[in-house]
């Protein structure tokens, strides 16, 4: 399963990719909400689009919600009926956040800290372990 992390702190990102190191076959990492989004538009545009993708909710430049919403924006606007599985990630607990996360359709929301198991769970409740990721 090809996946992109979106997160400003470099070892939060490390934190999750070794997490995520035994479903993933490539895990790409970006700084913040736009060079996530410049990423996903690539991995589309080269036919090799991503699975997960991964959201820190707050970040420089562009913030998780922001581009949440234009990465829907954008698989809206493909002729493609597979869209990514996008996981907000934060720190804090806030249920106005994580009702706006799944106003703009995110798929899961993932409170820090958790443990190797609560990102097993998620990804068999994505769908993600069946093999057809």
């Amino acid at each position: 399963m090809k996946t992109l992390i979106a997160e400003d702190d470099p070892s939060s990102a490390l934190l999750l990719s070794a997490a995520l190191a035994p479903y993933a076959t490539e895990c790409h990492h970006a700084p913040d909400g736009a060079a996530a989004l410049e990423l996903y538009k690539c991995s589309h545009a080269a036919g090799d689009p991503y699975r997960l993708v991964c959201l820190d909710v707050q970040m420089p430049v562009m913030d998780g919600f922001a581009a949440l919403a234009l990465i829907r924006g954008h698989e809206s606007s493909l002729d493609t009926a597979r869209r990514a599985k996008v996981v907000m990630v934060t720190a804090l607990t806030n249920d106005a956040k994580a009702a706006e996360a799944f106003r703009l359709q995110c798929d899961a929301y993932l409170v820090k800290p958790y443990r190797a198991q609560d990102i097993h769970r998620l990804l068999d409740e994505l769908g993600l372990l069946d093999g057809d990721a």
